[in-house]
């Protein structure tokens, strides 16, 4: 590998990266919003898990 050039699997890792931590940045962002117009931690909790079910 050429000094000061990424390489094709180093530019995949640092893109799925950044996208991690946008969705990161999103759900927390979600949660907060959720929780400060009067839903429960666990409400978001059930939630999240039927969405991530209804996914699969």
């Amino acid at each position: 590998m050429a000094q000061g050039r990424l390489c094709n699997r180093d530019g995949l890792i640092l893109t799925a990266m950044v996208l991690t931590e946008f969705s990161n940045v999103g759900v927390n962002t979600l949660v907060k919003s959720l929780t400060s117009k009067g839903l429960t931690a666990c409400v978001v909790l059930v939630y999240s898990y039927e969405l991530y079910n209804v996914g699969s």
